[in-house]
């Protein structure tokens, strides 16, 4: 093979992801903090939704700077900094669905145009 040896080609065949995280923030912290988020959103909502929502906060930050500061040769309002980090905090709440499509016994693999596509966006908003 190209790049990789035999030895290497061995190896990734035996290779399974885990990402189990085994640390007391994520035991004592961030479980209970997501499982009260879970019963946030109702049942019906699928979770490319929510998904979806998360990005339009980005979109709403990243208008609210260009509104008050185009060039950025001016600071904008200090109340601008404060939404910023709000409407980061709930990109980061909302786009966490796994465990929302975990509590609806699904998947999430839906193989849609948001999967690729709104992350990729994101990251440039930001």
């Amino acid at each position: 093979m190209g790049y990789i040896g035999s030895h290497g080609v061995a190896a990734l065949h035996k290779y399974k992801y885990s990402g189990v995280d085994h640390s007391y923030v994520a035991k004592y912290v961030l479980q209970p903090f997501w499982s009260r988020c879970v019963n946030f959103f109702p049942l019906w909502m699928p979770p490319n939704m929510i998904t979806l929502m998360g990005f339009m906060f980005l979109v709403t930050s990243a208008l609210l700077g260009y509104i008050y500061s185009p060039r950025l040769d001016s600071p904008p309002p200090r109340w601008v900094h404060f939404a910023h980090g709000l409407l980061l905090f709930l990109y980061q709440l909302y786009l966490n669905s796994p465990p929302r499509s975990n509590c609806l016994w699904t998947s999430y693999c839906s193989n849609g145009w948001e999967d690729p596509f709104l992350p990729s966006y994101d990251v440039v908003a930001i």
